[in-house]
């Protein structure tokens, strides 16, 4: 397993053991992954969403941080600081306000939005023969067609990509920049 140092990570500039490294390894190979993840399937309800977000707000953040995020998002992302690209709070005409994990995300609801297309985000997660899980970003209601938007393409999306094309067969698309350009969406 590999680890990447990100700024602002809360390890930067410390090493991991390699007895700590081993028991993150073996947390991550299928033990709490896929069906034997507890929550595998089920959702957070829209009320305990926003009563969990008002609760960190409340007992986590400090004054002047709640202070730059009001200024710079509508609310609070669920994972501070995780993931590769930069979300956003949302508000869609169907599913009311949610975060979206990438600027690319925002852009594609956006123009689905807009041009009247209902749409759920992130609704169904699917397991691969690998032992790892894929979750599509956009499930079109009426064309019943999962939509997945990629900046770029690292080798694990790739292949978690190709196995759930090969496994599932089910209707489904990959957007990248180029696509979401020609579509007229606003990046």
């Amino acid at each position: 397993m590999v680890y990447k140092k990100r700024s602002g990570s809360w390890n930067k500039g410390k090493h991991l053991s390699e007895e700590h490294k081993k028991h993150l390894s073996e947390a991550h190979e299928g033990k709490q992954c896929g069906e034997n993840n507890p929550f595998y399937g089920k959702h957070h309800s829209k009320e305990s969403l926003e009563s969990n977000r008002k609760k960190h707000l409340k007992e986590n953040l400090s004054k002047e941080t709640l202070e730059r995020m009001v200024n710079s998002h509508i609310g609070l992302p669920p994972n501070i600081g995780c993931g590769w690209g930069k979300g956003d709070w949302f508000e869609s005409k169907n599913n009311g306000k949610i975060w979206l994990r990438s600027t690319y995300e925002v852009a594609y609801a956006k123009w689905l939005d807009s041009n009247n297309i209902e749409w759920l985000y992130e609704i169904k997660a699917f397991k691969l023969s690998n032992g790892r899980t894929y979750r599509p970003d956009f499930y079109l209601i009426k064309e019943s067609k999962f939509v997945d938007t990629k900046g770029y393409l690292t080798l694990k999306s790739k292949e978690k990509i190709e196995l759930f094309k090969k496994e599932y067969g089910i209707p489904f698309e990959v957007l990248y920049w180029e696509d979401l350009k020609a579509l007229g969406c606003d990046l």
